[in-house]
């Protein structure tokens, strides 16, 4: 189904969360997917780091990430991802996301990717 950047962008404010496909680099697990957390304050994306280690993601670098408890070095995976119709890849975070309710957290970095992907259509 195709959808327009309009209702997308309505979908998420309005929902928070949306299904998203995490694409294995021939890691231990094959395709999965999950829910993710939507978060327009948020500026990066991040997945558990368990779940980028399972499916082979590599890592290319690491960020200084600020939050509420502070400032910590985590480690940056280049992940692919099928969001809204499309496959993408993008550079997210790692993080444990174990005690939170989602274990992936999709920032304005991947949704201003999405909306830019859907202008263009």
């Amino acid at each position: 189904m195709k959808h327009t950047s309009a209702y997308l962008a309505s979908r998420w404010l309005y929902d928070g969360e949306d299904r998203i496909e995490l694409i294995s680099n021939f890691g231990k697990w094959p395709h999965v997917m999950v829910m993710a957390k939507i978060d327009t304050g948020a500026d990066r994306s991040s997945v558990h780091e368990d779940i980028c280690i399972a499916l082979g993601w590599e890592i290319v670098g690491s960020r200084v990430i600020r939050n509420a408890n502070g400032r910590k070095v985590r480690n940056t995976y280049l992940g692919r991802f099928d969001f809204s119709d499309f496959e993408f890849v993008c550079e997210v975070t790692a993080s444990d996301r174990s005690h939170l309710s989602h274990p992936v957290l999709i920032g304005r970095d991947i949704l201003r990717e999405a909306l830019e992907f859907l202008e263009e259509e």
